[in-house]
């Protein structure tokens, strides 16, 4: 009878005998360095496993590591990853779910870019094995993986658990149903090159730099504050909350269908120091009724949130209590259509300070009530003042500059009683053939985007356009401008909210382009009419620290053994710069 660790085990011995070691070629053995960790009784650790292999880089390997599974185990589900396309954007199933795995590891920067497959497998032994393999591209040194572990009810304060590499010499046996001893785990590397006389695999020893999880800990001191729940999004539900005062905490959200913490998963990649999360793998509402779906009753799917706060040390504190709940609203892309009207104005305010303008970007803001008189307008530098109409009882004071704007030049902008302060930027780019305004939220004309960065910014071209017109959007610094998406607030009713750009129909030509210019990267975007956009981080990915590692993509598959039963295998596929595949698995 096979089992599951037959795939794990298949690896390691194809490392083994197959190796072809040439004459003379004695290469060194690798280092696989195992982290170590602090945590509580009930609570999990992250447990980082670097790669040191100076000159001697391996191709593919197999990692087991031995635990005591009385007292700590690894946990299957510590970490959610989302399946995204070509633009790394999320794919979305048939009813407008993201699709999502979950797996025991989360792969590091020594594997980002390198077309590497991960299969996962806890042993009944207390080993937990890790296969590395695809390809011939070469692990280099650094950071490999994190694998998440659980302190169980059996172990003590103090106790000090040893997460132990298996290494040839001391073996892991297996023994068989009539007690013999069939298979010996042990840690295996090779590197694989593709010569002449075809593919050639070099066996690589490899050693270990054992871990150790100590038990006890003190945790943050709060538990997070004021936690929301969104509901009604139709691509997310977005929970935020207070910081705590522990500085460099990090935060990571809780999700159950119901309201008992006993169910609740973790979600995301990993902990953030960010105080919100947009869940994207809350489900859509689902359809009831009967005939098209455009006559069906949408029943929303309630969720229940729990948040939990760590210190940098990674000593978790408690839940949240007690749960908030949200729910998506109806998944449909927007039907922008080619009535979009005249002039799309956003209002704004900067909190503190002024809104940024570029030099020949033009300054707005939104007066609700009656048409304000010519007479009551004004502006602090030279400009050309219009008025447009906003929405219903609504306009928009427009200043355009004449001549364009100074640098860290202030600009006031009145209408009456309503005053409105921006300050020009010659770091700021002037977009090409459509005009922007550099805006920030507030009001009502759009609501805040959490996944944003930088500030909004609208076309101020006429409704639809007579030709597509490409709108340069700066990238702000920091920012790195292949890791951000074109969003577009949709203003239609039932359809209100932001969604990314191209999903919107009828708007975008093409993809986004990015340029470099003498004030740093722009995104550009070609429309077909008006539109308020932002640019911001994928909603499957929370915004990264300065220091942090993104995680690439991963795809999950599903194999099976001929003349046997279907092994579930998580293949976890590390691809550069964040591609995903679209198939769909079961761990």
């Amino acid at each position: 009878m096979y089992s599951k660790r037959w795939a794990i085990w298949g690896t390691a011995c194809a490392l083994l005998v197959a190796a072809n070691a040439f004459a003379g070629n004695d290469p060194d053995p690798i280092t696989l360095g195992i982290g170590d960790g602090t945590t509580n009784v009930g609570d999990t650790v992250e447990i980082l496993v670097d790669i040191d292999s100076g000159d001697t880089q391996p191709s593919t390997m197999v990692i087991f590591i031995a635990y005591d599974p009385a007292k700590i185990a690894p946990v299957g589900n510590a970490f959610e990853f989302t399946f995204t396309d070509d633009n790394g954007d999320p794919v979305l199933d048939s009813d407008g779910n993201a699709i999502t795995f979950r797996s025991i590891v989360r792969p590091e920067a020594a594997l980002t870019g390198r077309n590497k497959a991960i299969d996962t497998e806890v042993l009944d032994e207390g080993v937990l094995g890790i296969a590395i393999q695809g390809g011939t591209a070469r692990i280099p040194d650094g950071p490999l993986l994190t694998a998440t572990f659980r302190v169980l009810d059996a172990a003590s304060p103090n106790d000090q658990l040893a997460l132990d590499g298996v290494n040839e010499s001391a073996p892991i046996p297996v023994t068989n149903e009539q007690g013999e001893v069939s298979v010996v785990f042990s840690s295996a590397a090779a590197s694989i090159d593709n010569g002449q006389g075809g593919q050639q695999t070099v066996s690589i020893p490899v050693t270990h730099a054992d871990g150790i999880v100590t038990v006890g800990c003190q945790p943050v001191a709060a538990t997070p504050q004021n936690v929301t729940a969104s509901e009604g999004r139709p691509d997310a539900v977005v929970i935020s909350w207070d910081a705590v005062a522990t500085v460099g905490a990090e935060y990571r959200v809780f999700r159950s269908s119901d309201q008992d913490l006993d169910n609740a998963v973790p979600l995301g990649s990993g902990w953030s120091p960010s105080t919100f999360f947009t869940d994207i793998t809350a489900q859509a509402p689902a359809m009831t009724g009967t005939g098209c779906s455009c006559n069906a009753n949408p029943e929303v799917i309630r969720y229940f949130y729990w948040v939990r706060a760590r210190t940098p040390q990674g000593c978790e504190g408690d839940f949240s209590d007690p749960p908030v709940s949200g729910y998506r609203g109806a998944a449909k892309a927007a039907s922008a259509n080619a009535t979009t009207k005249a002039r799309v104005y956003p209002q704004g305010t900067v909190a503190g300070g002024e809104i940024p303008l570029a030099l020949g970007a033009a300054a707005a803001m939104r007066v609700d009530g009656k048409r304000p008189d010519d007479a009551a307008l004004w502006s602090s530098a030279s400009a050309t003042l219009e008025i447009f109409p906003a929405s219903s009882g609504a306009w928009w004071i427009v200043a355009t500059p004449a001549p364009a704007w100074n640098d860290d030049e202030v600009i006031v902008l009145t209408a009456g009683a309503q005053v409105r302060s921006f300050i020009a930027d010659a770091a700021l780019a002037n977009p090409a053939q459509a005009k922007a305004l550099a805006v920030d939220f507030a009001g009502d004309a759009a609501p805040w985007l959490p996944e944003g960065v930088g500030v909004a910014y609208t076309t101020g071209t006429e409704g639809v356009f007579a030709a597509p017109q490409t709108l340069w959007l700066p990238v702000p610094q920091g920012e790195d401008a292949a890791s951000l998406r074109v969003y577009a607030y949709h203003e239609s009713e039932g359809d209100r909210a932001w969604y990314y750009a191209r999903q919107v129909d009828g708007l975008v030509v093409g993809v986004p382009q990015v340029r470099e210019t003498a004030q740093g990267a722009e995104i550009g975007v070609t429309l077909r009419h008006s539109a308020i956009l932002q640019l911001g981080h994928p909603i499957s990915v929370q915004a990264p620290a300065a220091a942090s590692v993104v995680p690439p993509s991963f795809g999950q598959l599903l194999r099976s053994h001929a003349g046997s039963y279907v092994v579930f295998g998580l293949m976890v596929i590390v691809l550069a710069g964040a591609r995903g595949f679209r198939s769909r698995g079961t761990t």
